[in-house]
């Protein structure tokens, strides 16, 4: 291709005209060529003319490889690798309400059918226990050889001493006693916030002082003040129950017994403002809070056995059935982890208004049932009365 450039100048501006000479497509030839084009070329956007239509058919055959080049697609390049698929974990969370024994039964019923197919494999189950040791539901599946005792993962391990579940467990009993110290609870009458066949008597309170009693040790004549204090919320002595309370609540917030680590600080601060406030909503705050930190921190603990071991298959986690939903939100949220349909929360299905609720449907249906046989009993009678009469 031959160009030429002419330059024009036009008082102070250079006007560039370039004239451009194609030269035939035809090898060896020197001739300009003319506006003969192969159609072919226009399509693919080869730039190649020829002098002459002769020209062009002689070439025809060698000018036709060019074109079949052309249209050649280069290699594609190779696709990018799909991600991997995560697998996460199903997890069977049950609901359960401890020291019910109905509740019992139906957790080891649960676990039973759900490990059967496991048990073959060991290292392909998990069975998480709330608090520390292994809870009786798991003990007596040892017992008869359902579940390996290396496959139970508890909430603290025995050297663990964890002060902020000894604050949450002193706050939860005396929210009981609150209760009775004030007549909102009544021992021996059916309450949603009891376990079925439990006295809240005396003993049953001072059984229960185990989950707090490294709180009452450390506390100068902690055991005394805290016997002083069940004795007053069960004879009803609202200013004796309450004066005891606030003393072992300001042995927690003045003491150095929750320096420990940042969540036992921050609990002591909750605490303090209560003290300063007496404000019953900071109170009932502080159990939430410690629910949260303890269902976090198993999850993490769950997470991390599940990222070690590359043979799990299933997590079996039994909790109280107060922190069932805030798990349920945990296990949706993880990236490891995924909630089993399997999951239940007994506590709901066997105490408090849906238990009554079943049984006034139950009596509902068998009335409706009787209303429709005496209506259609009625009927027939009537039916039978008027066909006498008509005769």
């Amino acid at each position: 291709m031959i160009v030429h450039i002419y330059i024009i100048n036009i008082k102070f501006y250079n006007i560039y005209i370039y004239i451009i000479d194609i030269k035939c497509a035809t090898q060896g030839f020197q001739n300009l060529a003319s506006q003969i084009r192969y159609p072919e070329c226009k399509k693919i956007g080869i730039e190649s003319r020829f002098c002459s239509e002769e020209c062009y058919k002689k070439n025809y055959k060698q000018h036709k490889k060019i074109h079949t080049s052309a249209l050649v697609p280069a290699a594609a390049a190779p696709a990018a690798a799909a991600p991997a698929a995560v697998t996460k974990i199903p997890v069977v969370l049950i609901g359960d309400m401890h020291h019910d024994q109905k509740c019992a039964f139906k957790t080891t019923e649960t676990i039973i059918s759900i490990l059967d197919p496991y048990r073959s494999n060991p290292g392909s189950y998990l069975v998480v226990s709330e608090l520390t040791g292994i809870n009786p539901c798991y003990q007596a599946l040892i017992r008869l050889g359902r579940i390996d005792a290396s496959r139970v993962l508890s909430e603290y391990s025995d050297s663990e001493i964890n002060k902020s579940d000894f604050v949450g467990s002193f706050i939860h009993i005396t929210n009981l006693l609150d209760g009775i110290a004030d007549g909102t609870i009544v021992p021996g009458v059916p309450n949603p916030r009891i376990p079925a066949g439990f006295n809240l008597d005396k003993r049953f309170f001072m059984s229960f002082s185990n989950g707090f009693r490294d709180i009452l040790v450390s506390m100068p004549d902690g055991q005394k003040i805290y016997l002083e204090m069940v004795d007053d919320a069960l004879s009803h002595n609202n200013p004796g129950y309450k004066t005891n309370f606030l003393a072992i609540m300001t042995y927690l917030a003045t003491s150095s017994y929750l320096d420990d680590n940042i969540y036992t600080k921050a609990l002591k601060k909750k605490i303090d403002q209560y003290i300063q406030t007496n404000n019953e909503h900071v109170l009932r705050s502080i159990l939430p809070e410690l629910n949260i930190m303890r269902e976090k921190a198993v999850m993490d603990k769950v997470e991390a056995r599940v990222r070690t071991e590359p043979n799990l298959r299933i997590v079996i986690i039994v909790f109280g059935g107060k922190h069932y939903n805030p798990m349920v939100g945990l296990i949706r949220q993880s990236s490891e982890l995924t909630l089993d349909p399997r999951s239940v929360n007994l506590v709901s299905h066997l105490v408090g208004g849906n238990k009554i609720k079943r049984k006034t449907t139950k009596i509902f249906k068998y009335k409706t049932r009787k209303n429709k046989k005496i209506r259609k009993h009625k009927r027939r009678t009537f039916r039978n009365r008027f066909a006498k009469r008509s005769k």
